[in-house]
């Protein structure tokens, strides 16, 4: 199987090699970091454009050879030149054609050191990718021989519950790690406010909790007891009065990777981001795989 990484020809993208490097040593998979150079639409006659699209081919050929010295020796990889009407229609060309099974891609240069952050290439993408992606924080850096260590799947309705986990199951058996399910649990303060006392408040909050894990249980037998992961599997609700305080309420390590599932609202057979996945994907501090239908 292959790994695509979306390398852009100025050579920015070192995050998304980290983590790349990070899950084909998890998966056996080969890498292939590819740069697409968009080519301009309708072609002008003019020789400019040819000198222009010959000079920016040579730059991108350049950029993914310095990228693939940048790969740890040991790991399978190739690279490769892609030119397309735009970046996110090269890369979901390009997967599709060499059949890849993730796409990696880095966050924007503008967001917040340590979080996910789209930019107008992968915010494009995110809503119409043929394959499941993964994203790497700004910044992101695994280290040497590093291997993915447990896949945390954030359960949140966006799919039917038992094609959801046991999709997660999937991959965390492709990984070869356990496998924790996590429902996040925002609590509206408007809610509350003035309505009932703060003690009352946390019973309610409390028995809103005790009936979460319960489902979250039950709906995580059904899909595991049909699914061959030989791992243990664990369940939490992280809790808060913010998405950032109910993300960061769970205990994240280094070799950490969240799963999400796309929006059942999504085009048919591609990657669909809905609100859900779109806030935790905000303020994820680790990388995360945005799983396509397809996948389910």
């Amino acid at each position: 199987m292959t790994i695509l990484v979306g390398y852009s020809a100025d050579g920015r993208g070192t995050e998304a090699l980290h983590l790349a490097s990070m899950l084909a040593r998890s998966m056996g998979d080969e890498i292939v970091v590819c740069a697409v150079v968009s080519t301009p639409w309708p072609p002008s006659p003019e020789r400019l454009d040819a000198e222009y699209r010959a000079y920016a081919v040579r730059s991108a050929e350049q950029a993914v050879a310095e990228a693939l010295d940048r790969l740890p020796v040991e790991l399978s990889a190739q690279c490769l030149v892609r030119e397309a009407r735009s970046v996110p229609a090269g890369l979901s060309e390009t997967a599709t054609e060499i059949g890849a099974r993730l796409l990696v891609l880095g966050s924007s240069t503008s967001g917040l050191f340590g979080r996910v952050t789209l930019g107008s290439v992968t915010g494009r993408l995110l809503h119409g990718s043929p394959v499941s992606i993964v994203m790497a924080p700004r910044g992101y850096r695994s280290e040497p021989a590093s291997r993915v260590t447990r896949l945390t799947a954030g359960f949140g309705g966006s799919q039917p519950p038992r094609v959801f986990l046991s999709t997660a199951a999937s991959v965390a058996e492709d990984l070869g790690v356990a496998l924790r399910i996590v429902t996040f649990a925002v609590r509206p303060t408007a809610a509350f406010l003035g309505s009932i006392e703060a003690g009352a408040e946390d019973l309610v909050v409390a028995q809103w909790l005790k009936t979460t894990y319960r489902a979250l249980d039950d709906e995580l037998e059904r899909a595991v007891g049909a699914s061959t992961l030989t791992r243990p599997v664990v369940t939490a609700v992280g809790h808060g009065y913010t998405w950032a305080q109910a993300i960061d309420d769970v205990a994240w390590g280094p070799g950490d990777v969240l799963a999400v599932g796309s929006s059942t609202n999504g085009p048919v057979a591609n990657l669909f981001l809905g609100s859900h996945a779109a806030k935790i994907l905000r303020y994820a501090p680790v990388p995360v795989v945005l799983l396509a239908p397809s996948v389910s």
